[in-house]
């Protein structure tokens, strides 16, 4: 992901209501993805991010 969005940074990962939530963050643009765990989170993400 960092390869389409050159100065992005991913947020800290965090779990919430038992589920892990990922994020990034490419001003002015924010996408946050959640899963059950922190992995399926971030392909959550990676799915947002890239298609």
């Amino acid at each position: 992901m960092i390869r389409f969005l050159p100065g992005c940074k991913f947020l800290p990962p965090t779990r919430m209501d038992g589920k892990a939530v990922a994020g990034l963050q490419a001003k002015p643009l924010t996408w946050i993805a959640e899963g059950g765990d922190f992995l399926t989170a971030y392909q959550e993400l990676h799915k947002q991010v890239v298609g």
